[in-house]
């Protein structure tokens, strides 16, 4: 786990329409993904990160989306070097 927040749930705060991470390894494939830490679900994940500069990448669908409060962990996985710069979580269409 790398950063935690608190999603308020969709019947506060509406669905999320999508995510994206600002990612890079170091050759070896790695992962990101959104994790509900309360309700123990996976929100979304990217896997097979091998870009070695930084890059912009999107989630795929998210999923399991609460609709009361809940801990959202981003969590990283990674057998050499990864590096994760931020999640941007939207709640408009882009």
């Amino acid at each position: 786990m790398v950063a935690r927040t608190i999603f308020d749930g969709s019947s506060v705060s509406g669905a999320p329409t999508g995510a994206r991470a600002i990612v890079f390894s170091d050759k070896k494939a790695s992962s990101i993904r959104l994790y509900d830490a309360t309700n123990n679900m996976v929100i979304s994940e990217i896997t097979n990160i091998t870009n070695l500069t930084p890059t912009l990448m999107t989630f795929p669908t998210l999923a399991n989306i609460s609709t009361s409060a809940s801990i959202w962990e981003v969590q990283c996985k990674s057998n050499d070097k990864f590096y994760f710069n931020s999640v941007d979580v939207n709640f408009h269409e882009e």
